[in-house]
């Protein structure tokens, strides 16, 4: 395998204006169908289906046009700006939407087949695609307000996910999301507030090529910054997350810790640039980067529940990401985009498997589990692919992730970094052994009075559809990698200021 990366490949400017929309207005029209078919569930559910695959459909054309053209752009009724509405897809965006729409579509399948769920079917398939509609124009929005307006967009629909469930404790642990947000809209308001007063304009393109200067400058970077690592769950504004993530059924759970987090950290790879400058400020976001990776790791091997494992894990994993913005060069963040496309897949099948390991033991306490690997092989398999994977274990995607990013901080000669992250992703691979042991090889518990329930095929199917993209981005990663290099290419306006343009 190639690792240079002194050669990216070179897109075109094209305008796309149908493309550039078409992803939010499939997930808009996908939304005001299921309500409408509310009063059918079977019908909402195909209907539902039918918009996840339409939507899965108009990401991949959308970003077979990026590879082919370059990145398309649009203004929403013709409005330039700074008036108007700008809607620009990238490589960046356009692989993070792809990969969205795929988790989207995987949720679905699942919570369409789950007949026994505890939440409103009626409310659940039009709240899923409103928030992929948040996701999506997230991704899209050239505009810092309107990224703002996405952001509320996500948090609307997200809440209204967590208290649609009849259970007091997930009802409360709703509370634990949605107060530090409401914290971070404010801080992202107040930003919004002083990067206009600072340049007059929110566009992303008026503000990467502000000269910016002088304390309020200054401040609107770090209010940003704050509201995106509190989105994105990094040190120390994560506690909020494994309790909320893990109270979340399995449909809802695998979309919230595939794409949440991951939003909140596209933003930080889309802004930081703007606001700060190699040296003092890369430090401070290195130091936070790797307090994230130690302190997830370490919530998650003092865990019994493997929801809440998880949880941790999906902080942890952050802090990588952030470690790749942290170094700032063209090879770290070809490597922190690869890092971010392959999680998304992973930790999205994962909540599905934890799903998959309570439907059928009927909990997913640790010390409650044992000898599925022999009632249910298959599902043992289901967790062994993304379970090596987020481990880091070779041939499979999180093999080569953390491969390029190991090799890009020993470049840089971060070698305290290097280290870090190679005891974390031990100690990533003791959890994930742990729940292996007690919940599969391990006897099944003496208190364990019944039987394994049968686990459906039609529920295991989008657990093996993410576990094969798992498996062949392993095997051909050269794909994602020339991607990866072409989204940065398309961020270097933005963070030529970290000496990060290749």
């Amino acid at each position: 395998m190639d690792f240079r990366l002194d050669n990216p490949p070179h897109h075109s400017n094209a305008s796309g204006v149908m493309l550039a929309s078409a992803p939010i207005l499939v997930a808009l029209c996908a939304a005001l169908v299921c309500l409408l078919a509310r009063g059918s569930v079977r019908r909402q559910q195909r209907l539902s289906i039918a918009g996840g695959v339409v939507l899965l459909l108009v990401s991949s054309a959308t970003l077979l046009a990026v590879v082919q053209s370059g990145p398309l752009h649009t203004a929403v009724g013709d409005w330039r700006a700074p008036t108007g509405i700008d809607m620009r897809i990238d490589s960046l965006s356009a692989i993070v939407i792809f990969v969205a729409s795929l988790i989207g579509l995987a949720a679905l399948l699942w919570a369409s087949q789950d007949s026994k769920t505890c939440w409103q079917p009626k409310n659940y398939h039009a709240l899923h695609h409103f928030l992929m509609f948040g996701v999506v124009g997230a991704l899209c929005t050239a505009d810092l307000f309107n990224l703002y307006v996405w952001f509320e967009v996500m948090l609307i629909a997200s809440f209204a996910l967590l208290t649609s469930h009849t259970d007091p404790d997930r009802r409360r642990s709703a509370v634990f999301y949605v107060v530090p947000s409401l914290l971070g809209s404010v801080c992202f308001l107040l930003g919004v507030a002083l990067v206009y007063g600072n340049t007059g304009a929110l566009s992303f393109e008026a503000i990467g090529s502000a000269s910016g200067g002088g304390p309020s400058w200054q401040v609107a970077g770090a209010l940003l910054c704050v509201a995106f690592l509190a989105k994105a769950g990094a040190f120390p504004l994560f506690l909020w997350l494994p309790r909320a993530y893990a109270a979340a059924p399995a449909a809802i759970g695998c979309v919230f810790a595939a794409l949440l987090t991951k939003v909140g950290v596209y933003a930080l790879y889309r802004s930081h640039g703007w606001f700060f400058a190699s040296g003092q400020d890369s430090s401070v976001l290195l130091a936070i980067a790797l307090f994230t990776m130690v302190a997830g790791v370490l919530g998650a091997a003092a865990q019994t529940e493997i929801r809440y494992i998880l949880s941790f894990h999906i902080v942890s994993q952050v802090g990588y990401m952030l470690l790749a913005l942290a170094l700032g060069t063209a090879q770290a963040l070809a490597a922190g985009v690869f890092y971010l496309a392959h999680h998304i897949i992973v930790k999205g099948n994962l909540f599905l498997v934890a799903g998959a390991i309570r439907k059928v033991a009927g909990s997913t306490t640790l010390t409650a589990l044992g000898g599925l690997v022999r009632s249910h092989p298959y599902l043992a398999l289901g967790f062994a692919v993304p379970a090596l994977s987020l481990a880091g274990v070779p041939p499979l995607s999180g093999f080569w992730a953390k491969l390029l990013l190991l090799k890009a901080a020993l470049d840089a000669e971060f070698y305290f970094a290097a280290g870090v992250a190679l005891v974390v992703g031990l100690l990533t691979s003791y959890s994930m052994l742990k729940i292996w042991v007690a919940a599969f090889w391990g006897p099944v518990p003496k208190a364990f009075s019944g039987t394994h329930r049968r686990f459906a095929w039609s529920l295991a199917a989008p657990i093996a559809l993410l576990a094969l993209v798992t498996v062949s981005i392993g095997v051909w990663p050269n794909a994602l990698l020339s991607l990866s290099t072409g989204a940065v290419e398309d961020l270097a306006p933005s963070l030529s200021n970290l000496g990060a343009a290749p």
